[in-house]
């Protein structure tokens, strides 16, 4: 029991956290150690089991999600589980405020549990660096390095742009990518192809895809023009010192994966 990733679901919808639980528990790394159906009893939790990971709805009685978030925000981080928000709420107002209170990631109803357990594996190996991982790490190679699939690729170059997974536009610009990947016509066509795909993939509008993933971007520009880091990847795409949009951010990286599985 020891070496499982212990999870805690908190959300009203009982068969939701059935489901759940029993694709969870049948990863053969993970262990869900609670269900809670409202906030106060998400905290007592918690407290009572200290899970390494809590999938939290934003909408559950008596305190909400958001209200659970302020309250996490608030213990020692060695109390403090990694918080993966299960949402149907898209609104953006709602999303940053829940990252600004701590949640290191959101993820839209309806779903697909595969990607959440993806990303349950994922925030564990990148929180819990003295811990053992139970899968091999996401890619941090380069050229000649061996390499797991795409989306790991895919996931270090948007991370070594300074783009992390709780960044609201972390996951459609990544889905962007491969969606270009997959279907290189769409690389001509970002705005008309691309966002309205991922708009229906995740029941919200292409607007609101284009607008979280420029949020993405301008998050890292600005971080990279703060610190300094000329390394960072996100200098690389940029012409004369301007700051790159959107569908060049995304052809560059769909480019530099297919380069890179090439020369692998």
């Amino acid at each position: 029991m020891a070496d499982l990733i212990s999870i805690l679901i908190a959300d009203d919808n009982t068969d939701l956290c059935e489901l759940l639980k029993e694709y969870i528990d049948g990863t053969g790394d993970m262990l869900v150690k609670g269900i809670a159906s409202n906030g106060r009893e998400t905290l007592d939790m918690i407290k009572e089991l200290s899970p390494d990971i809590v999938v939290l709805d934003i909408i559950m009685p008596q305190l909400d999600g958001l209200g659970v978030l302020e309250e996490m925000a608030l213990m020692n981080s060695s109390q403090r589980p990694i918080s993966i928000v299960l949402t149907a709420i898209g609104k953006d107002n709602t999303v940053r405020t829940a990252v600004e209170l701590g949640a290191d990631y959101y993820i839209m109803k309806p779903f697909d549990p595969e990607m959440l357990v993806s990303h349950i594996r994922q925030l564990y190996d990148l929180r819990s660096g003295e811990k053992k991982p139970y899968i091999k790490a996401e890619a941090t190679s380069v050229p000649g390095e061996n390499v797991n699939s795409p989306e790991q690729i895919v996931a270090t170059l948007i991370k070594r742009m300074g783009i992390t997974p709780n960044i609201a536009g972390y996951r459609y610009l990544a889905e962007a990518v491969i969606l270009s990947i997959n279907r290189p016509a769409t690389l001509n066509s970002i705005t008309k192809l691309v966002y309205p795909q991922l708009a229906s993939k995740f029941n919200t509008t292409p607007k609101n895809i284009d607008r979280s993933i420029r949020c993405a971007i301008n998050s890292a520009w600005n971080k990279t023009k703060n610190a300094d880091s000329r390394g960072q990847d996100i200098i690389a795409i940029s012409c004369a010192g301007k700051k790159p949009g959107n569908s060049q951010v995304i052809s560059y990286l769909a480019n530099r994966v297919k380069g890179i599985m090439q020369s692998s």
